[in-house]
């Protein structure tokens, strides 16, 4: 009976996100408000990890279809998202950040929104009516053969179970070596790994996930660490390219923003001991330090 209530509230969550999906996706469409094109990604990312979580019981071909439409939709929104939260932080940042180039920043923020209104008219052409539909299409069509009048089988119950333990000892061993590094580039695979795992979770319904589970309410708070310093490394390496452009060719210009940067790294340094902190404080888990290699 639990496994058939499982199946109902799987299919229900399928339909909510497709409806997500859409909706979020309109909004991208008429440039309506500023959230629009990353809940049209998280839309894709969740759909994603149900299809990881649940892989074993679709079909192999529609299941690759259905991926790789998501993963073409949420990878083409990315410069736009990442121009819109670059303007977003360096204007609530203006104040401050204006001690350090008080006659650069203005500059730059006004290069960094034009730069995301040219992003939102694109991102607004790639969520056509036809491109979301094909979208939504490939993925109703990967779920078909999960009925939500059918339970859901133990043999499947147990892959997903190995698949997001698979997940979280990746999440959690990408997650120590990119705060032991420190380098951008390690702590962004962490976030995204810690991506898979989080949202694979989601797609438990309520069946016992054993020991790839973890506090909802610390993984979140991980991801939005993870998030924070992702933005703050994208702004830095946007502001290293603008001083290439018109506004702050001169010595004076370019001095300015590398103190800009300068003070923005103080930040994610701040950031990266916070996240450690926070990924110490469940330290007693064995599960969640650091796997040594065997000899």
């Amino acid at each position: 009976m639990g496994r058939t209530i499982a199946a109902a509230s799987r299919a229900a969550r399928v339909e909510r996100l497709l409806a997500r999906l859409e909706k979020s996706a309109r909004r991208t469409r008429r440039r309506s408000d500023s959230e629009a094109i990353h809940d049209t990604r998280l839309a894709t990312r969740r759909l994603a990890a149900g299809l990881d979580v649940w892989r074993d019981a679709m079909r192999l071909a529609a299941r690759r279809q259905a991926q790789r439409v998501l993963r073409r939709l949420r990878r083409s929104l990315g410069p736009a998202r990442e121009a819109e939260v670059s303007a977003a932080l360096l204007d609530a940042r203006l104040s401050a950040l204006a001690v350090e180039a008080p006659t650069v920043v203005p500059v730059l923020l006004r290069r960094l929104e034009r730069r995301a209104t040219r992003a939102r008219r694109q991102a607004a052409g790639l969520c056509g009516r036809a491109s979301v539909r094909r979208v939504l299409g490939r993925v109703a069509r990967a779920w078909k053969p999960l009925a939500a009048s059918d339970p859901v089988r133990l043999t499947d119950i147990a892959a997903a179970r190995t698949r997001l333990l698979r997940r979280a000892s990746v999440a959690r061993s990408k997650l120590h070596r990119g705060i032991g590094s420190g380098e951008p580039i390690a702590l962004h695979g962490a976030r995204i790994a810690l991506k898979h795992w989080r949202y694979g979770l989601e797609w438990m319904d309520g069946l016992e996930a054993g020991a790839a589970t973890a506090d909802p309410d610390w993984l979140r708070s991980v991801q939005g660490s993870l998030g924070t310093l992702n933005d703050l490394a994208i702004l830095q390496s946007t502001l290293h390219e603008m001083t290439r452009g018109a506004g702050v060719a001169s010595a004076s210009g370019v001095a300015a923003v590398r103190r800009l940067i300068g003070r923005l790294d103080v930040e994610r340094r701040e950031e990266v001991a916070r996240l450690g902190a926070l990924v110490e404080s469940r330290a007693a888990d064995p599960l969640d330090r650091p796997r040594r290699a065997r000899a």
